[in-house]
């Protein structure tokens, strides 16, 4: 089946707690970790049975928020050395 458009995708409790970017890559490390550890335990089906079919849709935008959170804190490590 072919949707015309994707079904709404209510967000994680979690997926607005992370900060912009770090620029302490350990730390940043640290955060990363522990988002990814709630954002696994909210998309985690109840009873142990087969996820709800927005399960996905939902930990797809937690991952995406976490890459970019990586990718700045990165940046802003690399940008903060190089003036060093």
């Amino acid at each position: 089946m072919i949707l015309a458009r994707a079904p709404a995708v209510r967000p994680l409790a979690s997926a607005g707690s992370l900060p912009e970017a770090l620029e302490d890559v350990t730390q940043a490390g640290r955060v990363a970790r522990e988002y990814l550890g709630r954002v696994q335990t909210e998309c985690a089906p109840a009873g142990g049975g087969r996820g709800r079919p927005r399960a996905g849709g939902r930990l797809h935008e937690a991952v995406d928020r976490l890459v970019r959170f990586l990718f700045a804190s990165a940046s802003a490590h690399f940008m903060s050395a190089s003036r060093a």
